[in-house]
């Protein structure tokens, strides 16, 4: 059963230009949407928000998220439908 979670991903120095969604794709068999996007620059340090959807079977969301988290990104679940 197909399922889709939104997500907030805060991204700081160079997790910002680490191909981490890409990486999901190819890991985990889900689908990445991104809804907004936003990156700064602050003393030459980039950061910034990323809103994604994620979707595909349960698993494989419940896997891409905690790629995220071992990547030491902040994430938070902010939408969930199942």
């Amino acid at each position: 059963m197909a399922s889709r979670i939104s997500g907030r991903r805060a991204v700081i120095g160079d997790s910002a230009s680490e191909p981490i969604v890409s990486g999901m794709v190819k890991r985990f068999a889900v689908d990445v949407s991104i809804l907004y996007g936003n990156i700064d620059q602050l003393k030459d340090v980039p950061f910034g928000t990323l809103i994604i959807e994620v979707s595909g079977d349960q698993k494989g969301i419940k896997n891409a998220l905690e790629y995220l988290h071992s990547q030491n990104l902040k994430t938070e679940v902010i939408g969930y439908e199942s």
